[in-house]
């Protein structure tokens, strides 16, 4: 018997997941990763470094600015040394920006991203590495606060790390992976919370004909994991088990 969490983890799911990821650009298509930039931290980078011990990852070097200092964050299991160079080369005509989450020796990378345009660097000249690194974070925060809403959509992702795929509706006896693509979207995990809390979602019979409204677990709202909790068991609820609904608790193939 297999749970209802259990098949989002079948590689079938896996593939159809990226899939969507894929055609919306690693973007929430509600608030195009703006609750994600406004969240967590944000770092200018450059091509970042390679490693020096494999010679093969990918090391960007971050400036925080709470703590007033630099530390590298390793990109070795998101993007290659090589795929972030062409990269560089397809978005030429704007900036790369790292998003994190930082806290002391601690970090990992949340999203990389293109702007829209090119942001002009102020750096003045000598500078220290620190100051270097600090003109550039002020260069960036500057950028996107004066950035509107609207822009955000021609931001180009290549990663974003804790986006959810929803389905619009269920039907009975489709498997997570059986909906064809117009069935699902991508959403940040707030604006996915947000979502279920003031919309019914539609459940179909066999047929295709609605019957029903699915009931958001009470604890995630149907999200089914907490990004703040990602350290323990990677984050998933544990009122639901991940499943999302309390008709899905259960359900089993």
């Amino acid at each position: 018997m297999t749970t209802y969490s259990e098949l989002l983890q079948n590689e079938n799911w896996k593939l159809k997941r990226n899939e969507r990821l894929i055609s919306d650009e690693f973007k929430c298509q509600n608030c195009f990763n703006d609750k994600l930039i406004s969240k967590f931290k944000i770092s200018a980078v450059s091509i970042g470094l390679r490693n020096k011990l494999t010679g093969k990852g990918l090391i960007f070097v971050v400036y925080d600015s709470e703590l007033k200092t630099s530390y590298r964050i390793s990109a070795d299991k998101i993007i290659s040394y090589d795929l972030f160079l062409t990269n560089i080369n397809k978005n030429s005509s704007g900036s790369p920006i790292l998003l994190y989450y930082g806290k002391d020796i601690f970090a990992q990378i949340i999203g990389i991203f293109f702007t829209s345009t090119k942001i002009n660097y102020q750096i003045p000249p000598p500078s220290s590495f620190i100051e270097n690194a600090r003109s550039r974070f002020n260069s960036v925060s500057n950028f996107l606060k004066e950035t509107p809403k609207s822009e955000l959509r021609n931001f180009k992702w290549i990663y974003s790390k804790g986006l959810h795929i929803h389905h619009k509706y269920y039907q009975k006896e489709k498997l997570p992976w059986q909906y064809p693509n117009d069935a699902l979207i991508t959403l940040c995990w707030e604006c996915h919370e947000n979502l279920h809390k003031n919309t019914k979602i539609p459940y179909l019979n066999e047929f295709g004909i609605e019957v029903g409204t699915m009931t958001p677990c009470s604890k995630c709202y149907g999200a089914g994991w907490f990004p703040e909790f990602n350290h323990i068991q990677n984050g998933i609820c544990f009122n639901c088990n991940g499943a999302k609904y309390d008709e899905l608790k259960f359900m089993s193939n």
